[in-house]
């Protein structure tokens, strides 16, 4: 499981590293609004929150944490905890 955890998360990267630049060039800004919308209604909050959250740019990390509110950056510590527990049963601490 841990090897097939970091296969995956080295694909991601690469897949991001290739793709976003071109969605950058080629995508309009609401053409990906719509994208995200639609991730959003078949994602799970538990598992997409966290992920976003660990692979944002610094940027993006800081808008998303200001525009969030108190509250928001409350539930959204909790629930990297629990992803964090549950990435650590299936591949190991975090490196």
């Amino acid at each position: 499981m841990a090897r097939t955890h970091e296969l995956l998360a080295e694909h991601i990267a690469e897949e991001e590293r290739a793709v976003f630049p071109i969605v950058a060039r080629y995508v309009s800004a609401s053409d990906w609004d719509r994208v995200e919308k639609a991730a959003r209604t078949g994602g799970k909050m538990r598992f997409e929150a966290p992920r976003m959250l660990r692979h944002a740019e610094p940027s993006e990390l800081a808008k998303m944490k200001k525009e969030a509110g108190p509250i928001i950056r409350a539930l959204l510590a909790l629930l990297v905890r629990g992803h964090d527990k549950r990435e650590a049963i299936i591949a190991g601490p975090a490196r």
